[in-house]
C-alpha cells in the first residue's frame, strides 16, 4: 500500500466514525482540539473501535473472523452469519489486512446508504 492509499483509507475510516478531520487532512482533531495523525493502519487500539462499530451496524450487524491466514465479514442475518460480504488474504500480517478489510467494507456499506 502507498501512503496516499493508506491517507485516503484513514480518511473514509474517520468520515464513517464520525471524527472531525484535522485542517491539514492528515488527521482527525482530538477532544483536548489538537491534532491526531491518523493510527488506524498502525493501532489495534484504533481500529477495534471501527470494528465494534460495524459490528453492530442495524438491521442485523456484520461480525469479524480474524485468523492467522484471513479476514472475513459476515452478514448476521438471524444471527446465522450466512454470507460473506468481504474477504482478505493476510499479506502483509492481521493488522494491516484487518485495516484493508475495513476500508474495503466501509467502502461497500456506503454503496448501500
Amino acid at each position: 500500500m502507498t501512503k496516499k492509499e493508506i491517507l485516503h483509507g484513514n480518511r473514509i475510516i474517520a468520515v464513517f466514525m464520525e471524527k472531525k478531520l484535522s485542517n491539514s487532512g492528515l488527521g482527525i482533531v482530538a477532544p483536548a482540539g489538537f491534532d491526531l495523525f491518523f493510527s488506524y493502519h498502525t493501532s489495534w487500539d484504533w481500529i477495534m473501535p471501527v470494528i465494534e462499530k460495524i459490528e453492530n451496524l442495524e438491521p442485523h450487524g456484520y461480525r469479524f473472523t480474524i485468523s492467522s491466514t484471513f479476514i472475513r465479514v459476515h452478514t448476521c442475518k438471524n444471527g446465522s452469519g450466512d454470507s460473506d460480504e468481504y474477504n482478505c488474504t493476510v499479506f502483509e500480517g492481521k493488522l494491516k489486512c484487518t485495516w484493508y478489510a475495513v476500508v474495503e467494507f466501509i467502502k461497500w456499506y456506503n454503496t448501500l446508504q
